[in-house]
């Protein structure tokens, strides 16, 4: 039997939960291995690719998808009505 692309994401929410349970009590291995370890590293990355630019590039990843999102709503507002439980499982 194949998996479908979107019944995998949503089963893989239950092992992101887990680990984010297990994170939240384990503040010193988050503090060793996160903040003082990869943070600096990935913060210094994008800060030379995007700290040139005067304004937030995650702002504008908001910004279009919530474009993207109210298109969706607006092209697909017939078929959702109809398939509520689908749109809820697609969402």
């Amino acid at each position: 039997m194949k998996i479908s692309f979107k019944n995998a994401v949503a089963l893989s929410l239950i092992p992101q939960i887990v680990i984010v349970k297990w994170l939240g009590k384990h503040s010193e291995f988050v503090e060793n291995y996160y903040s003082t370890g990869f943070y600096p590293f990935i913060s210094g990355v994008f800060r030379i690719l995007f700290g040139w630019i005067p304004f937030s590039i995650g702002d504008l990843i908001y910004f279009a998808l919530i474009i993207l999102a109210l298109t969706y709503l607006f092209r697909n507002r017939k078929s959702i009505w109809k398939n509520k439980l689908s749109f809820a499982r697609n969402v």
